[in-house]
């Protein structure tokens, strides 16, 4: 890799990484309705996760831990791909297995592993992803697309 796209990479990772530490920091715990459910929980205090630019898919860092699954919303725009990137840190939690509801996608989330999931959302709407057994769950918030 040469040096712009070394320091474009260690830029990119930084903004990734850092505001999704920091921002899941000392928060309490949303619990997640069942898919097709009542919108998960969240606190006030914070907006859905942002969509981090990247030159390919945009990327969220996506955490599953004894509160739930953080975030519980993020916001894309009809045409997106987005990446999530999955990290379990608990064995307490029926999130071992993310279902895509509607989506027939189905992706296991071994713990202390970061999984990437890239998901296109071509069309406005609400896509949920959660436990297979309808517990913890966090939706996808897709807009109609808003660029030229």
């Amino acid at each position: 890799m040469n040096g712009p796209l070394r320091v474009l990479a260690a830029v990119s990772f930084a903004l990734l990484v850092l505001p999704a530490r920091a921002q899941h920091a000392g928060h309490g715990g949303s619990t997640g309705a069942p898919p097709g459910g009542p919108a998960p929980r969240q606190d006030p205090t914070r907006g859905p996760a942002p969509l981090i630019p990247s030159p390919g898919p945009r990327q969220v860092q996506v955490t599953i831990s004894e509160a739930g699954i953080e975030p519980g919303e993020i916001r894309a725009e009809a045409g997106d791909s987005v990446t999530l990137l999955f990290r379990r840190v608990t064995e307490k939690t029926c999130a071992k297995e993310i279902n895509f509801v509607g989506r027939g996608l189905q992706v296991a989330v071994p713990r202390d592993q970061e999984v990437k999931v890239t998901i296109d959302v071509n069309e406005p709407g609400v896509f949920r992803f959660g436990c297979l057994g309808g517990g913890e769950s966090a939706v996808i918030r897709v807009a109609a697309n808003s660029r030229p």
